[in-house]
């Protein structure tokens, strides 16, 4: 935050890459909306059908024959269960949207207000533009650090097996399972399809700018010394966060 405060009152507070913040709104409309509809959709199921699926009444006790059967729960009891479930799944989609969002996607943005400043300072002001590399550097680091291994893959295998799994009940059950359990299920695949086609594509851009702007680098008029306080920053060998930086 500190970051993006300094680079928007260096230039008046105007200046935005183009597009970000009306899909990074966006995105965080979707969390916003998802984090306020699963718990209260997971509340009403408990009350309406607390044998269903994932409802833990309906997972731990056998006197629910079916998933439509009410297990002759009283309403205080699925008042109570209801209420559980509400604030467990409001922390669990809290959680996922903290990391996705502010962990994960915030500072992609700031790295890419980074490049963009660096791109418009390079022909302005060489030096300014050489620290702006050198601080998107070592937030790449920070954000490295953060998503270390193997905890990058984990959180893309978790989203990819929790998308797959949502969308097959979706497609393949949606005659079969009770409707609320459809509209459950379809609004968790099309968050974690916003997750995969969305978040995850937006995370690989400011490596896909870095290597322009290297380029750009390579062949303007930098000097010598230009050339191997760039050369100086450590490569980058995880999956999103800059180019190779070598520049021969």
């Amino acid at each position: 935050m500190s970051i993006e405060y300094n680079l928007d009152g260096r230039n008046g507070g105007t200046t935005k890459p183009s597009g970000v913040t009306s899909y990074f709104l966006f995105l965080a409309a979707c969390v916003t909306v998802s984090i306020g509809v699963v718990p209260v959709a997971i509340f009403v199921l408990s009350l309406i059908r607390p044998c269903m699926p994932p409802i833990i009444s309906g997972l731990i006790f056998s006197a629910c024959q079916s998933w439509g059967d009410d297990g002759g729960f009283g309403f205080l009891f699925r008042t109570g269960v209801g209420f559980f479930e509400w604030y467990t799944w409001t922390i669990i989609t809290g959680i996922v949207s903290f990391v996705i969002m502010l962990m994960l996607l915030y500072p992609v943005e700031i790295k890419l207000l980074l490049i963009t400043m660096m791109g418009r300072n390079r022909r302005n002001n060489r030096c300014i533009a050489l620290k702006e590399y050198r601080t998107l550097q070592l937030l790449s680091n920070f954000h490295n650090f953060a998503f270390y291994y193997p905890a990058m893959a984990i959180v893309t295998g978790a989203v990819m097996i929790c998308g797959s799994i949502a969308l097959y009940v979706v497609i393949s059950s949606a005659d079969i399972v009770p409707l609320p359990v459809v509209i459950l299920f379809s609004i968790v695949a099309f968050d974690f399809f916003l997750i995969i086609h969305g978040i995850f594509k937006i995370v690989s851009y400011p490596y896909i700018k870095s290597v322009d702007f290297i380029h750009l680098v390579k062949n303007g008029k930098y000097t010598k010394w230009d050339l191997q306080f760039i050369n100086s920053c450590p490569l980058q060998n995880y999956c999103w966060v800059m180019a190779d930086s070598s520049i021969n």
